[in-house]
C-alpha cells in the first residue's frame, strides 16, 4: 500500500491537468541502502580479528586456510549483492489506468540481468514478494492512497545472496507506460437536476427517450412506425391509422462546481472531491446531463462527463483554485471545501428533483 500523503517522501510522482512526462523518456533514478546482516557481522568480525591477532596453533598452514575460506565467504558475500543489484534491470510493463483511492491492483514488471533471493515491493506496502529470481517477469501488489495523476511508480527491491552477509537495498523510481489516474471514493450525495434552458436544451438527457410523454399532435402512420404509437379512436374518426407525435422530454441536466481551498491531500479537500464525486454519479445515474466546473494544474476546467470512469479520471486531476465559470442555463451545484467540512449548495431550476444544503 502507498500510503505517504508526500508524493516525493514515497517517490510517487503527481503531475496535473496531463503534464509530465511518461514512459520510457524519463530515466529510473534509484537510491541504494547496504547494511551488513547480523551473520554477516560475525564473518567480518572474524575475518579482521584472525587477521589481526594471529593465534598460536599446531599447524599455523590450518589457521591460514580457515582465515582465507572466511575472508573468500566474506568478499564474495559483499561484492555478489552489489553488484548483480547493480546490473539487474527493471522495466514497467503493465500497470492500471483507472484506479479509486485504496483500490488494491497489481503491478507488472520485466527483470532483466542475473539476481537471485530478490524482495520486491511497491512502494512502502507491507506485501512483498520473496525469493525472486532475475530474469524474470514478476506483478507486485499496488494499493494507492493518495487521490491524483501520477506517472512514476516506486518499487523496493534487496537480496543478501549468496551468502547472507550483506543486504543490499535499492529504491527505484520507475517511470509508467501510461499516467495513472487514481480517483477519489465517491461519497454519497444528491445532485441538484434541474431542466437545462438555452442553447443546451435541445440535446436530450443521457438515458431519456426522445419519445417524451405529452402528445404534441397526431400524423399520417408510415411505414416503420411503432404501432403501439397509433392513436386508435382518430384513426377510427379519420377512417385510416394516424400515429402520436409526442413532445421530446426537458433536457436534465446539473453543473457540479468544485471549489477547493488548501492543498492536495488535505482532509477537506478530499473530502469535498468526494462529495462530488458522489453528486456527479448520482446525477449520471439519473440519466441527467453532468458538467464538471473545476480547476487542473492547467488552469480552469469546464468539462460535460460522459459516464462514471470520466467523472472518476476528471476528478483525479482536480486542484485548489479557482474553477471554470458554470455554461448559462445551467442549474449549478456548488461543492465548497471549508476548514468545518465540505458542503454543497445547489440551485436547480423549477422541476428539479434534488436541492438544498449538504454537509459531507
Amino acid at each position: 500500500m502507498v500510503d505517504d500523503t508526500s508524493f516525493s517522501a514515497d517517490g510517487l510522482t503527481s503531475i496535473s491537468g496531463g503534464r509530465g512526462r511518461v514512459g520510457g523518456r524519463v530515466r529510473v533514478r534509484r537510491s541504494r541502502t547496504i547494511f551488513p546482516t547480523i551473520f554477516g557481522a560475525v564473518v567480518i568480525a572474524s575475518v579482521i580479528s584472525s587477521g589481526l591477532f594471529r593465534l598460536a596453533v599446531a599447524d599455523p598452514s590450518v589457521m591460514g586456510l580457515v582465515w582465507a575460506g572466511l575472508a573468500a565467504v566474506a568478499v564474495v558475500g559483499v561484492v555478489f549483492p552489489v553488484l548483480s543489484l547493480g546490473f539487474m534491470r527493471t522495466r514497467v510493463i503493465d500497470a492500471p489506468v483507472d484506479l479509486f483511492v485504496g483500490q488494491l491492483s497489481t503491478v507488472e514488471l520485466e527483470l532483466s540481468g542475473r539476481a537471485s533471493g530478490l524482495r520486491m515491493r511497491c512502494g512502502r506496502s507491507p506485501m512483498f514478494v520473496l525469493d525472486l529470481t532475475s530474469p524474470a517477469t514478476v506483478r507486485l501488489p499496488l494499493q494507492i492512497a493518495q487521490r491524483g495523476a501520477f506517472d512514476h511508480i516506486p518499487v523496493e527491491v534487496s537480496t543478501d545472496a549468496p551468502f547472507s552477509i550483506l543486504t543490499v537495498s535499492e529504491r527505484r523510481i520507475l517511470p509508467l507506460r501510461r499516467q495513472m489516474l487514481v480517483g477519489p471514493v465517491p461519497t454519497p450525495g444528491v445532485a441538484a437536476v434541474g431542466q437545462i434552458t438555452g442553447e443546451d436544451s435541445d440535446h436530450p438527457a443521457v438515458g431519456h427517450a426522445m419519445t417524451g410523454d405529452t402528445v404534441r399532435s397526431v400524423r399520417p402512420y408510415v411505414s416503420g412506425d411503432a404501432m403501439h404509437m397509433v392513436h386508435w379512436p382518430s384513426s377510427a374518426r379519420v377512417g385510416s391509422l394516424v400515429v402520436r407525435e409526442l413532445e421530446p422530454p426537458a433536457t436534465q441536466g446539473v453543473a457540479v462546481v468544485l471549489q477547493l481551498i488548501g492543498n492536495n491531500g488535505d482532509p477537506m479537500v478530499e473530502e469535498a472531491v468526494s462529495l462530488g464525486a458522489g453528486i456527479g454519479a448520482n446525477a449520471l445515474d439519473r440519466g441527467a446531463r453532468l458538467v464538471l466546473c473545476m480547476s487542473t494544474g492547467d488552469g480552469p476546467l469546464r468539462h460535460e462527463v460522459a459516464d462514471r470512469i470520466d467523472l472518476q479520471r476528471r476528478l483525479a486531476l482536480a486542484v485548489p483554485g479557482p474553477p471554470a465559470a458554470p455554461p448559462k442555463g445551467w442549474p449549478v451545484q456548488t461543492v465548497a471545501s471549508s476548514a468545518t467540512g465540505s458542503r454543497t449548495t445547489g440551485s436547480p431550476r423549477e422541476g428539479s428533483d434534488g436541492a438544498g444544503t449538504f454537509r459531507g
